[in-house]
């Protein structure tokens, strides 16, 4: 039986050596494609997390103006519906004629 000899030995270990750097090296530039895509997915989920909180904010804010501008209307209004109520009737007569005729009809 024939022995394979150091200098074969050495070239049959150089070709393993070279096919398993190649699949570490495919393998590594796999898992950093992958990583890199997980990383981009984490950070879109982040800006769409900080514009929902800017919307949010903007709403608010947004809301809070609509809520002070129905007050200050209430206000006007209750002001108003006083005054009109403290005015005393100009022209009794006009009253009684008003009375008169949504009486008769």
């Amino acid at each position: 039986m024939h022995r394979p000899t150091i200098g074969t030995r050495l070239v049959e270990a150089e070709k393993v050596t070279k096919i398993a750097a190649e699949a570490a090296a495919e393998a590594a530039m796999k898992a950093t494609e992958k990583a890199r895509i997980h990383r981009i997915a984490l950070l879109r989920e982040q800006l769409l997390r900080i514009s929902v909180r800017i919307e949010a904010g903007i709403a608010e804010q947004k809301w809070n103006k609509v809520i002070e501008e129905i007050k200050k209307i209430e206000s006007e209004i209750k002001e108003v519906t006083k005054k009109q109520e403290n005015v005393p009737k100009a022209n009794p007569f006009l009253e009684y004629i008003k009375e008169t005729i949504n009486t008769k009809t």
